[in-house]
């Protein structure tokens, strides 16, 4: 059985907060004696009432089993308080950019100290006075007093710990941390039962500063910078970094600018870099404006401290609607370009409005409109070569070929008289760069005559026609042909190539099929021309020289011998006559019909002989060319005689008759009767004139028409042409006036010794009068038209020809683009007598109503010269130019070995000739040049406007019109030497 009670020494402790009581047992025989109830009465004593018997019970059990060393257990146990938990904060890993890590000290330990609020909300009364509207309309509404309760936020600052304990960066919007909410404290028990006040605590809310907002239990930043913080706060102190954004426009076409400038403290940022970024974005350089006025708008708004939006740093450019159709019409394209800058911007309408214009067939018009549209919405700032139409080409015909129509020697013979070219004296003159050519060239070579067809190309066939873009029959091509190149002296004419002149011909192909390449090459080449004609009773033999031209060789009188020899001449040769048609030939190109030979007719007792001494006409309405071509427009339908032209020989003889000899050497029995012959009259346009041995002839004595009435003789002098000088009456060569009552058609002549009348006009042709000239209807000749007259040329108008003259040339109303020449005056004696354009050259000078044209057309004059002496000497140069080479040619001949005897002499006689013919020239060249120098009187009268490009000149002295006179005359001042201008 357990014992009741123990002996020992019991002591009670209580800690100062009266939260614990300790109690301490030590046995002891001579101690007091503790039961459970004794050691709950001690307890209670001590003011521990709670729990203290239950207490005791364990207390006495645990005193029970104590030791010698003694035991301690709690008596009674208090309930300490609760401590309230303020806000944590949890902050965020924000790590400082290293490119600001060096601004960091500086900016975050120069700015001021946080300032930190809390809210306090009061709650406030207010009266407020309300109209109530009254029970009736009539009566005034009431009044009354209504008592409303506001809250209020009131801000009171926060005193806080301002040590910065970390700094971080965040951007505007970032979080920066999360808040714990705060917990409240729990108020304790001493072990007395007196309650425990909960330990006050005066700082429980993380605020947050200037540049942060709380939102709940998160912290975000409001500014970009620097991040500080505190014990229970954060703030951010601003420092932002500058932002740059580029980005496209509406349209794509334009390179935007976005810029918000950050610290002051922060270098600008660079110019370059802004391009490189519009440069990955697709602009052009050359698209954008300079650096330094992108680095100007940069460091403007970093001072300012103003950001800006959309700033466009494009150049200027204005959109581009454009449609391209391609020359051969079967390919329609789009070219669409946006506005750059301030360029004028691109619409949809002007798009459709330039299509439409355009008038394109075969237009898909959606599939255009959806790919336009997606365009314009695009960023693409070009459309380029978009396909609007295309048309379908046409289709070629057969390849043609040329055949030649004539026949080609064989290559030695090319090879002949290609030698004979090259080693030719005046090679470089005729035939330039032949030489080069000849030495890899494969030549062919003909000799041909003027007019003669050398090959044609066969008939083309054509292939399937075609469509343009706009709806367009396109005709179909014509086949591949060789490519025909034809130098000087030879033209294509309806696909065949003629010869214009007589020479050789060389021939030379390159290349094959499309790039066939035929050269036609015409060297000047005409041998010496000698024909032999004796008439049919062998009493005469004529020769026609005609001289060689280019590399033919020259005429000499020497051929002429073979030629007679080879006709069978042998009797009656005249070697001078040879020498002189030799010459003349040379000097004139030809020599027609000269007699070189004659036999001695026989003669009858008192016989008659006659001999025409001009050749009849035929009546024929077409000669016969020598190349066996019929020429309509020279026909021979008129005899024309000239004043003093001797045009009939009779021969009377009384004597016993004798027998003659032909040029052939046969013998010509005499007549035995007389000849009827000598029966001829004639009237008094005819004398008869002795010549001596029974010889007389009949000389015109007038110059006109010949007619023949049997063996009767007179002369008309008016010839007239009913109608146009053109196919019907071809070409008029007439000594006398002649009359035409229509026009002169282009391509013909005319010809007179007399006067010429045109009722009409003239067209392209020439006009030609030893007399006047008058034109009824003026002249328009195409720039080919001629007027010569040896006196006066009266014509209404004239335009783009040549009117020459010896006296005056009186025009009624224009004259356009013509050369004038004339030792008279050009008068314009009309209201609207304009000279305009052209070369007028004028002894006497020119009186008109206008000069130039407000165009500024060039209008040459020169006056105070006698123009015609400068022709006179023009041609004795060119004649002397001839009469050199002909000398070359002599010296040649002369040192030409085995030439002896009688040749010998004859080239020696021709040399002699030819160098008189020389001296004679050059002197009559020396006085003509000393005449020309001769100063007349001359003015040129303006009784109008002059305009500039009216150009002045006399005595190679020039005055150009270089702005408007009007009313003004002009002269040749011999003392001063120059042009000079008076008023009128």
């Amino acid at each position: 059985m357990p014992p009741s009670a123990v002996r020992g020494r019991l002591s009670l402790s209580v800690d100062e907060a009266e939260l614990a009581a300790v109690v301490t047992f030590h046995p002891d025989p001579d101690g007091a004696e503790w039961s459970a109830g004794a050691i709950a009465r001690h307890l209670l004593d001590a003011g521990l009432a709670a729990g203290a018997s239950k207490r005791a019970e364990e207390l006495f059990k645990a005193f029970s089993r104590a030791g010698k060393e003694g035991i301690t257990e709690w008596a009674a146990r208090g309930v300490a308080p609760e401590a309230t938990v303020p806000e944590y904060a949890e902050w965020a890993e924000l790590p400082i950019p290293p490119e600001l890590e060096p601004f960091m000290d500086d900016v975050v330990f120069s700015a001021r100290a946080p300032e930190l609020f809390r809210t306090r909300i009061e709650k406030e009364r207010v009266e407020r006075e309300v109209r109530k509207p009254a029970a009736f309309p009539f009566l005034k509404p009431k009044r009354e007093l209504v008592v409303e309760e506001r809250k209020r936020e009131i801000r009171e600052p926060v005193a806080v710990d301002t040590t910065v304990l970390r700094v971080a960066w965040a951007e505007a919007g970032d979080r920066l941390g999360a808040v714990s909410p705060a917990k409240p404290g729990k108020p304790g028990k001493t072990i007395h039962g007196k309650p425990v006040p909960i330990p006050p605590c005066d700082n429980m809310t993380v605020y947050a500063g200037e540049g942060a907002r709380r939102d709940k239990n998160q912290f975000v930043a409001t500014a970009t910078g620097f991040v500080r913080i505190g014990d229970r706060w954060v703030d951010v102190v601003p420092f932002d970094r500058h932002r740059i954004a580029l980005r496209r426009g509406e349209g794509g076409g334009a390179c935007l600018l976005d810029f918000h400038p950050g610290s002051i403290r922060l270098p600008p940022p660079r110019a370059e870099s802004v391009i490189e970024g519009a440069l990955e974005l697709g602009f052009e350089r050359d698209h954008l404006i300079g650096e330094h006025e992108i680095e100007r708008l940069l460091r403007t708004a970093i001072a300012d401290a103003k950001a800006f939006s959309g700033r466009d740093i494009s150049t200027d450019l204005d959109s581009e609607i454009r449609i391209d159709v391609a020359e051969d019409a079967l390919r329609a394209t789009l070219y669409l370009r946006k506005a750059r800058g301030g360029g004028k911007p691109l619409e949809l309408a002007a798009i459709s409005a330039a299509i439409g214009a355009a008038r394109l067939k075969g237009l898909q018009a959606e599939r255009v409109k959806k790919d336009i549209l997606d365009f314009y919405r695009g960023p693409e700032t070009e459309l380029a070569d978009y396909a609007l139409a295309e048309g379908r080409a046409p289709t070629r015909g057969g390849d043609r070929e040329f055949t030649m129509s004539i026949a080609l020697p064989a290559p030695a013979r090319t090879k002949d008289v290609l030698e004979r070219a090259l080693s030719h004296p005046r090679l470089a003159e005729l035939a330039p760069g032949l030489a080069e050519r000849a030495s890899g060239a494969s030549f062919r070579s003909a000799f041909v005559e003027a007019g003669q067809e050398l090959g044609s190309l066969t008939a083309a066939t054509p292939g399937q026609a075609g469509v343009d873009v706009r709806g367009a029959v396109l005709p179909a091509l014509p086949g591949m042909a060789p490519r025909l190149v034809a130098e000087k002296g030879i033209k294509l004419a309806k696909d065949a190539l003629v010869a214009e002149r007589t020479g050789l011909l060389l021939f030379e192909s390159t290349g094959e099929g499309a790039q066939e390449e035929l050269r036609f090459t015409l060297l000047p080449w005409r041998e010496p021309g000698i024909e032999i004609e004796v008439d049919p009773d062998g009493m005469e033999a004529r020769a026609t020289l005609t001289e060689g031209e280019g590399f033919g060789a020259p005429l000499d009188a020497e051929s002429v011998m073979k030629s007679l020899s080879a006709a069978g001449v042998k009797q009656g040769i005249d070697h001078v006559a040879i020498s002189e048609a030799v010459a003349a030939a040379r000097m004139e190109g030809s020599a027609n019909g000269r007699v070189v030979a004659r036999g001695t007719p026989p003669t009858a007792s008192g016989s008659a002989r006659i001999t025409w001494l001009v050749r009849l006409a035929t009546g024929k309405g077409v000669t016969i060319r020598e190349d066996g071509r019929a020429d309509f427009r020279e026909q021979d339908r008129f005899t024309p005689v000239a004043e003093g032209q001797s045009v009939l020989e009779i021969e009377r003889s009384t004597q016993k008759g004798v027998d003659g000899i032909d040029v052939f050497g046969a013998r010509k029995p005499a007549p035995a009767s007389r000849d009827e012959d000598s029966d001829w009259t004639w009237d008094d346009s005819f004398r008869e004139d002795p010549v001596g041995d029974g010889k007389s002839r009949v000389v015109a004595l007038k110059s006109g028409e010949l007619r023949v009435d049997g063996k009767r003789l007179s002369i008309s002098r008016t010839f007239t042409v009913k109608g146009d000088v053109g196919p019907a009456s071809g070409n008029i060569r007439f000594s006398g006036l002649v009359q035409v009552s229509g026009a002169v058609l282009t391509g013909f002549q005319l010809h007179a010794t007399g006067d010429v009348a045109v009722a009409g006009g003239v067209e392209a042709a020439l006009v030609s009068s030893d007399g006047s000239v008058r034109v009824g209807e003026g002249i328009k000749g195409h720039r080919r038209g001629t007027l010569r007259a040896k006196k006066n040329i009266d014509i209404s108008f004239a335009e783009q020809a040549t009117l020459l003259a010896v006296e005056d040339v009186r025009i009624k109303s224009a004259c356009l683009l013509c050369i004038v020449k004339t030792n008279g005056r050009v008068l314009l004696a009309g209201e609207k007598g304009a000279l305009i354009g052209g070369r007028v050259k004028t002894r006497l000078g020119v009186e008109a109503q206008q000069l130039g044209s407000e165009n500024g057309i060039k209008t040459e004059i020169s006056f105070g010269q006698d123009y015609l002496v400068a022709d006179q000497i023009e041609a004795e140069e060119q004649a002397i130019e001839k009469l050199k080479l002909a000398i070359v040619e002599a010296d040649r001949r002369l040192k030409e070995p085995g030439l002896a005897g009688a040749a010998l002499e004859e080239a020696r006689r021709q040399k002699l000739s030819l160098m008189k013919m020389m001296e004679k020239r050059s002197l009559r060249a020396f006085d003509l040049r000393e005449r020309f120098e001769s100063h007349y009187p001359a003015e040129i009268r303006v009784r109008g406007p002059v305009f500039p490009g009216v150009i002045l000149e006399s005595h190679g002295r020039t005055f150009e019109v270089r702005q408007k006179r009007v009313k003004v005359a002009y002269s040749f001042d011999p003392e001063l030497g120059r042009v000079t201008e008076r008023q009128l």
